[in-house]
């Protein structure tokens, strides 16, 4: 096939993605899809093997479940609280960054997924409805019910647990929480499966982190003013200082104990999104032929429409992993709390490119929806934030010098991040790089 090359557009131009590209069906249209995700699946030189059920509000409700801010703010905000304190934790700077690492609760359950997948858009969109529901059952039990701090006290009383410095201490505090605003892209996984994609998804990203965004501001706020000790919160025997404040609040357990049951089932859902996403991600990169056994793992049964033998191998990772926590908590969380650096890290890729490409005056593709002018000052506002975030995902949550207990405390993030990454290199450079096809080298470009 003959190629040739584009005009030379600026990234900011606003330019027709139809226009430029070579339209084609291989099938797009018989799975849901529309002529414009046609002519992307053509450009990219791809098959439509998966059916496209799902729809903007779908995505949406797709995207904010998977994220659960408001929900993770609750149940995993010991960390920011005992280095930061509520002033750090409401610092406008800081907006909706709490939630440790739920993937604790992230149990895989891809067979139900097998079943349900042509459901799925349409549980999502019930799952939205409940994720905003309970959002404002939990802020009227704050407001009505809860003792509450002065603002004084919310706004600039910070905590130092770990001993780091108050500012030092801010920045510990936030590499951790992070995790809860960390999601927006998990639509992107599941393009292939959104009907008209090109500009559906990236509205759909947007919308829902703002959605998550206000939601998580205002139900962020809200608990640290019924914060009314936080020396005797973080320092009690639970790391859930949920449980405190919603006892406190109502003066029930089994208030209490209805109120964590529907956080709990919510991350429940939110692991199905999880799932869900990250399975897409391990059946694309075998089409690559990017791991071992990737003939087998990209299988597509005609008969789901999902790619199944993904969502089991997700299964069996995500299994191994929770089996460690039996053994060693500590060795569980050294896993578990890599994926802040490894995310921030991948993103420092993906939207370095980007800008690098916009410094050099380089075309970008073609596109239905731009970030505009505003795309390179953006870029590198994206950029600063997440060189913090990557830097501090890996200090540990007190200073270790001097002290007996350090191996218990550090933060092992460096070491299996830094083991993924020589596993990595070594499988391609071993043999890896021989079955590899990097996806521009399908690229169309006529």
């Amino acid at each position: 096939m003959g190629t040739t090359a584009l005009p030379d557009f600026k990234p900011e131009d606003d330019v027709s993605l139809e226009a430029h590209q070579q339209d084609g069906d291989d099938g797009t249209h018989a799975k849901g899809g529309t002529s414009a995700d046609a002519a992307d699946m053509n450009r990219m030189g791809k098959a439509q093997e998966l059916r496209r059920n799902f729809k903007f509000v779908g995505i949406v409700g797709f995207v904010s479940i998977l994220q659960a801010s408001w929900e993770n703010i609750l149940l995993a905000n010991w960390f920011g609280l005992y280095n930061g304190g509520t002033a750090g934790e409401t610092d406008p700077r800081a907006e909706c960054r709490d939630g440790f690492h739920v993937t604790n609760e992230r149990r895989s359950i891809p067979l139900g997924q097998r079943f349900f997948a042509q459901h799925l858009p349409l549980a999502e969109g019930i799952v939205l409805f409940a994720h905003i529901f309970a959002f404002f059952v939990f802020l009227l039990v704050f407001w009505i019910m809860g003792d509450h701090a002065p603002a004084g006290q919310v706004f600039t009383q910070f905590h130092d647990g770990g001993g780091w410095g108050t500012g030092l201490s801010c920045f510990v505090g936030l590499a951790t929480p992070v995790w809860c605003f960390i999601g927006p892209d998990a639509g992107a996984h599941m393009s292939e499966e959104l009907k008209d994609a090109s500009i559906q998804l990236p509205r759909a990203m947007i919308w829902a982190t703002v959605l998550n965004g206000v939601l998580g501001m205002l139900m962020l706020i809200s608990f640290c003013f019924c914060i009314t000790d936080i020396e005797a919160l973080v320092n009690s025997d639970s790391d859930f200082a949920i449980i405190e404040v919603l006892f406190n609040a109502t003066g029930s357990h089994a208030a209490t104990v209805v109120l964590g049951t529907i956080l709990v089932v919510l991350l429940f859902f939110s692991t199905v999104t999880t799932v869900a996403s990250a399975s897409r991600q391990i059946w694309a990169f075998s089409r690559d032929q990017g791991f071992p056994y990737s003939m087998w793992i990209r299988r597509v049964a005609p008969k789901y429409e999902i790619p199944v033998n993904a969502l089991l191998v997700c299964l069996g990772v995500s299994v191994v992993i929770s089996v460690i926590n039996f053994g060693s908590v500590t060795a569980f969380n050294a896993v578990v709390g890599v994926s802040n650096a490894a995310l921030g890290f991948s993103y420092i890729i993906s939207v370095g490119c980007i800008r690098l490409k916009r410094l050099r005056g380089e075309p970008l593709l073609p596109r239905r929806w731009s970030l505009g002018k505003w795309g390179g000052l953006i870029n590198d506002i994206t950029l600063a934030f997440l060189a913090v975030i990557f830097v501090f995902s890996f200090w540990p949550t007190n200073p270790s010098v001097g002290d007996e207990a350090w191996a218990a405390n550090f933060n092992y993030a460096i070491i299996i991040f830094s083991a993924a990454c020589l596993l990595a290199l070594a499988y391609y450079v071993l043999g890896g790089r021989r079955k590899y096809i990097a996806p521009v080298s399908l690229v169309k470009n006529d």
